[in-house]
């Protein structure tokens, strides 16, 4: 896959309301529009995967993929904070800490997200003004739900 090489694309859960959360934290604090999003779940991202030759490593882990390699876990939140503008880019220092204890304590929340703040039934459908920077909804727009479509938008969780 071709893409500009200061551009990351953020797979995430797009069932979990924490996830989710993550990334609306995201759309609004991508003041250089460096950041595109798929959901791990989506036809979109097990073709990404396969023409890249890799695993899909599933829904436990945020991933990053910057155009050559792929971050997992705490590594991808790094590269995630660098790509943010401001302060948010202090986040890219969390490797202050042992890649085990920010690994450890990543694994921790994933592993309890679903317990804590429960499971979207529907994947999460983003406003249409973000739309452009989710890649899953590129091959198949999402009719505006005024229109007939069971989508909504940006349902908040229960």
């Amino acid at each position: 896959m071709s893409m500009p090489k200061e551009q990351l694309i953020v797979f995430y859960d797009g069932n979990c309301p924490f996830c989710v959360g993550w990334v609306k934290f995201l759309l609004d604090r991508d003041g250089h529009d460096r950041l595109r999003f798929a959901s791990l779940d989506s036809a979109w991202s097990d073709r990404f995967f396969k023409e890249q030759n890799l695993k899909n490593p599933g829904k436990e882990s945020i991933v990053v993929w910057d155009g050559e390699f792929i971050q997992q876990r705490s590594a991808a939140t790094m590269a995630i904070a660098e790509a943010l503008p401001g302060v948010w880019q202090l986040g890219r220092h969390m490797d202050i800490f042992p890649k085990g204890f920010r690994d450890g304590t990543y694994d921790w929340v994933a592993q309890n997200r679903y317990k804590w703040f429960g499971k979207y039934d529907t994947c999460w459908v983003p406003k249409a003004q973000d739309r452009r920077k989710f890649l899953d909804l590129e091959a198949s727009p999402v009719q505006d739900p005024t229109h007939g479509s069971q989508a909504v938008d940006d349902p908040s969780p229960q």
